[in-house]
């Protein structure tokens, strides 16, 4: 960092004017599922926020119900030198035209493009966010050129959020940041869970009783649940076989599945595919605009994934207290703990996982316990007002006023 950004980060702000800030993802999804809460904070006190991400309705959204400012800047999740140029080069020329105070980046390509660009802007105060390390998972070239790209990433950024603890252990090991820069925001996630949407209510549970219905679920059902992108790495192929296999020997037992296909991303093997598509107990519902509902009228949520950063779909369902079986993984050991409110075994182990789920399954006493004690923990550790605050004062740390503009 510059002695001249040193001198402006340790003086903080001098007038109270409105601070322009700018929220920079791959997927516009990613600002509407995590950020709105910090978006609508920051509006309300009358800062002026742009927001850019790859061409979306989520996109379009944004422009027509906040007092906000969009730019569509189509990003890559792949490499291609090419795009990724004509990319750096648009988010160049919005930076200098735009003269930001702050720009906030959001996962990796998005990250790196973003970060490149808002230094070669000169853009005063940068900050990422460390959604995850798909690198976890990722062997020989890509694995070095993904450490390659996040080393570039956080060494571009003054401040590094990292959305849980363990994730930051694990971005340290690697040396993929400077541990100064690195911070947990509260206790972790991304933006919170937004509580008062997260919740039982009898309109909740009414919608859920509806979803019962007409998937054709009886009352009495077991119904397993899981809510995510349906790739590999989140484990989908182990928990289809290991559901089919206890759906031979539980015949009440129902698997509800919400998210977005994966497609070339990540794909799940044809067979599991199949059955998805053909087992009369399990029922995809795809990508849903409400998933509220759909917890509520789950018993429980598996998420037998293979990396995490933060799991979102762990902490909603533990705020609509649904019970958890998960993996021992980077994230999902901040989002669960282990016998209080969820229960964690080994990734890749199907042994295990089906022993989980069928003790869960078995008892609804300990469900209830497990439930209610997970939508107490969100309430104390995870509530998106404590977050946003947390990203306020981080901002203001970096001398970005983000009180009321007068």
């Amino acid at each position: 960092m510059s002695e001249q950004v040193t001198a402006q980060l340790q003086a903080g702000p001098a007038r109270r004017l409105p601070s322009r800030l700018c929220l920079v993802a791959t997927v516009p999804s990613t600002l509407r599922a995590f950020y709105q809460p910090l978006i609508k904070s920051l509006c309300d006190a009358g800062h002026l926020v742009t927001l850019i991400a790859s061409p979306g309705v989520e996109l379009d959204e944004f422009r027509r119900t906040a007092p906000v400012q969009t730019h569509c800047v189509p990003i890559t999740r792949a490499i291609s030198p090419f795009r990724d140029l004509r990319s750096i080069l648009m988010l160049i020329r919005i930076f200098r035209a735009q003269a930001f105070d702050l720009v906030h980046t959001h996962t990796p390509k998005a990250g790196l493009l973003g970060m490149i660009a808002s230094c070669m802007a000169r853009v005063p105060r940068r900050v990422h966010t460390l959604h995850g390390l798909p690198l976890e998972t990722a062997r020989g070239l890509k694995r070095r050129l993904l450490i390659m790209a996040d080393r570039l990433t956080c060494g571009l950024a003054h401040k590094v959020c990292v959305v849980s603890a363990s994730l930051r252990h694990r971005a340290l090991d690697l040396q993929l940041c400077d541990p100064r820069k690195a911070v947990v925001l509260a206790d972790g996630t991304a933006c919170g869970v937004d509580l008062l949407r997260f919740t039982r209510t009898t309109a909740v549970l009414d919608q859920a009783a509806e979803i019962r219905r007409k998937l054709a679920i009886p009352p009495d059902a077991i119904v397993l649940g899981f809510v995510g992108w349906l790739v590999a790495d989140k484990g989908v192929a182990e928990l289809i076989d290991v559901f089919t296999a206890l759906a031979k020997r539980h015949d009440n037992l129902h698997l509800l599945m919400i998210g977005p296909e994966g497609g070339k991303r990540d794909p799940l093997p044809p067979r599991t595919l199949g059955t998805i598509r053909q087992h009369r107990g399990i029922h995809y519902a795809g990508l849903v605009s409400d998933p509220v509902p759909f917890y509520a009228a789950m018993d429980l949520c598996v998420l037998p994934t293979r990396r995490e950063g933060f799991p979102y779909a762990l902490l909603e369902a533990a705020a609509l207290e649904v019970p958890v079986v998960a993996t021992r993984v980077t994230g999902c050991v901040d989002a669960v703990v282990d016998g209080e409110t969820g229960l964690l075994v080994d990734p890749v182990d199907p042994e295990g996982l089906a022993a989980a789920v069928e003790r869960l399954a078995r008892d609804p006493v300990l469900r209830s316990a497990l439930g209610t004690a997970a939508r107490r923990r969100v309430q104390a550790s995870f509530g998106s007002d404590r977050l946003v605050q947390a990203h306020l004062a981080l901002y203001g740390a970096l001398g970005v006023w983000c009180g009321p503009a007068s």
